[in-house]
């Protein structure tokens, strides 16, 4: 009888060379179909311990792919952080977190409440940046005001100037034609040139009518006749109800303190006993300042302070005078700044006032109010200035390397459409200062 081989040892040999074939060959898709040929080949004790094996094999390489994917995980976590700043303490859950933070259920929250941080951050810096640019078109207003005005007064004027140097000289020649004898050189000294004949002309609104001096404040201007702001933004206007400078009365004028130029912004100046030049087409005259009431200990003031509808400074006071009048204090409208001057050469002869209907009232609250005929003007300027403001930006964002030139070409229009509607804008403002 011959002796059998030992099962135990045999079959145990068996299983380790296929538990080793099968670690190396784990991660390969052709494994499965290795095992079976080998159980194919073995017998059924070795067939039934080989698959008693293979499941705990599989079960070893589901645990490697959980570890794999909680790795992955873990990276995801990683990024995320890398991302994202630290919640912020007080914001809720157990460590002052929010439930979206460490919550996967609530991702969907979180990223709500990040866009919408997101959104309000565009929203205020829109705001912001728009406001900068209101402050900075409000600041350019308030420099066209006080010197941008200017250079519209300057241009008023020369073309005033001219016209009434054509005005003198034509009526010079008339006046030298109708008169066949001259005047004494004594007479001539003290008396105006040219007096009030039957065809002297009668100013009309806007018109020049003469010049003022004041040499203590530097004033040198051509006024107009009238004081609505149309006028005063030419220079000094005249109060059609008072009248002429240089004739017996109460002649008034009225004129701007800080802007247009600002003929009589130094008003507050003047002592008693300066003197005021007025020339007129009768003649050049003089005017000196008259002291005003101070207070106790104080010596006498050149001007004094009143209301802005206390009109009785414009009556006839029954001597001959000049009468200057501007806004007070200085950017405001709130009173008047009063000064008087009593006439200390010879008067003109008067000439007839225009008729009440068409004397321009002093405004009750400012020197001269808004001009309703300035609403339409100043809209289509101010939409002119941004339209070449936004094509600018526009051709500059289409291509990159126009972006300087297209603002280069641009700007002078703006300015030009920005400064015609500031003008506009300032002739609809109810303030004369």
């Amino acid at each position: 009888m011959g002796e059998e081989p030992h099962p135990p040892a045999y079959t145990l040999a068996i299983v380790a060379e296929i538990v080793a074939e099968h670690h190396r060959f784990a991660g390969h898709d052709g494994d499965e179909t290795s095992a079976d040929t080998q159980q194919g080949g073995l017998s059924g004790t070795v067939r039934a311990v080989q698959q008693d094996d293979l499941p705990a094999a599989d079960i070893e390489i589901d645990a490697c792919k959980r570890r794999e994917a909680a790795k992955e995980g873990d990276r995801g976590t990683e990024v995320d952080d890398g991302l994202h700043d630290d919640p912020p303490e007080g914001t809720g859950g157990g460590d002052d977190r929010p439930r979206w933070w460490d919550d996967p259920a609530a991702d969907d929250a979180g990223s709500f409440v990040r866009v919408r941080r997101v959104s309000v951050a565009r929203i205020l810096g829109f705001t912001g940046r728009m406001m900068i640019r209101a402050g900075v078109l409000i600041l350019l207003f308030v420099a066209f005001q006080l010197w941008g005005t200017g250079l519209h007064t300057s241009r008023a004027q020369d073309d005033l100037e001219k016209q009434f140097r054509t005005k003198q000289d034509e009526l010079g020649e008339r006046s030298s034609e109708s008169s066949d004898t001259t005047t004494s050189s004594a007479t001539a000294s003290t008396a105006p040139p040219v007096t009030a004949s039957p065809d002297f002309p009668t100013p009309k609104p806007g018109e020049p009518i003469g010049l003022i001096s004041i040499p203590d404040i530097g004033a040198d201007f051509f006024f107009v006749e009238g004081v609505d702001l149309r006028w005063l933004r030419d220079g000094p206007g005249h109060f059609p109800q008072t009248p002429l400078p240089g004739q017996p009365g109460n002649a008034a004028l009225a004129g701007h303190r800080t802007t247009f130029k600002a003929p009589f912004n130094r008003l507050d100046e003047l002592d008693p006993g300066d003197l005021i030049f007025v020339e007129t087409l009768q003649g050049r005259f003089t005017y000196e300042v008259m002291p005003q009431p101070a207070g106790e200990g104080e010596p006498p003031k050149g001007h004094y302070i009143v209301g802005p509808r206390q009109t009785e400074i414009l009556d006839d006071k029954g001597d001959n005078r000049l009468t200057l009048m501007a806004c007070h204090p200085k950017y405001s409208a709130a009173q008047r700044i009063v000064v008087e001057a009593k006439l200390v050469s010879n008067p003109a002869p008067a000439t007839p006032l225009p008729p009440t209907t068409d004397v321009v009232e002093l405004p009750a609250d400012d020197l001269a109010g808004g001009r309703d005929a300035a609403r339409v003007p100043a809209a289509l300027w101010s939409l002119g200035a941004v339209a070449v403001w936004f094509l600018a930006w526009f051709a500059g964002r289409r291509r990159p390397g126009w972006r300087w030139p297209a603002y280069a070409a641009g700007l002078p229009l703006f300015a030009l459409a920005l400064f015609e509607a500031f003008d506009h804008i300032n002739q609809l403002l109810p303030g004369a200062y």
